[in-house]
């Protein structure tokens, strides 16, 4: 991963996944459909950095109780890295994929009313181009 995001502790070195928690976040998120733009009805591929960010969040978890050690995630990242569409299928992962938790709750802001909108709609055309997850919700 030479030269993207270097010097970012976050990003470098290798990333615990003692429960497989993290592989699991990823492969939901490739399940999912790009619903827009030039990728629209194509799978959502992660990019390597993307990946890592996923793993990073669910995988490092505590070995014992299961818990994750990132709670809380605040992204910054440069235009066009697919910031919208990413937050949007973390949003699903713990909305209704392998985080889901049926007292949780799924906080995703913007900072605006506009781009808050943008990501609503992308979590919900992404769970209508899954005839699972479309079966398992009223959007």
């Amino acid at each position: 991963m030479s030269g993207l995001l270097t010097g970012s502790r976050f990003l470098e070195g290798d990333i615990p996944d003692p429960l497989g928690k993290g592989a699991r976040a990823v492969r939901f998120i490739e399940n999912l459909t790009h619903t827009e733009g030039p990728l629209a009805g194509q799978p959502f591929i992660l990019p390597e950095f993307q990946a890592r960010i996923v793993r990073k969040i669910f995988g490092d978890v505590d070995p014992v109780t299961g818990r994750r050690k990132i709670r809380t995630v605040f992204m910054l990242l440069p235009r066009g890295s697919g910031k919208t569409t990413l937050t949007s299928a973390l949003a699903l992962i713990g909305l209704m994929g392998p985080e889901k938790d049926a007292a949780g709750q799924v906080v995703s802001a913007a900072a605006d009313r506009e781009q808050a909108s943008i990501a609503f709609n992308a979590s919900c055309r992404m769970i209508r181009a899954d005839p699972y997850l479309t079966k398992a919700t009223r959007v």
